[in-house]
């Protein structure tokens, strides 16, 4: 299930960063939120310690993302791919 998620998350990241923002900081957030969930599952008794950041961190990429894709002017960029 981290793989799956993994994957879809990065797939919609992927897009705000090619197609509109060119910024990789919700990328560096939604990598460190998924080696949360992987130490995770390494470390059972530190559960609750863990998870709490990774959601966090991935949350706060994804909203990172939304509101950098927002604010793009992708528009008007010259190397603009978006149709």
């Amino acid at each position: 299930m981290i793989g799956l998620a993994f994957v879809v998350g990065m797939y919609a990241l992927y897009h705000g960063y090619k197609k509109h923002h060119h910024k990789t900081l919700p990328v560096v957030f939604f990598s460190a939120g998924i080696s949360f969930l992987l130490l995770k599952e390494l470390f059972h008794n530190y559960h609750i310690w863990l998870l709490i950041p990774a959601v966090g961190l991935i949350v706060a990429a994804h909203y990172i993302n939304y509101r950098l894709c927002r604010k793009a002017d992708h528009c008007h960029a010259s190397d603009c791919t978006h149709t």
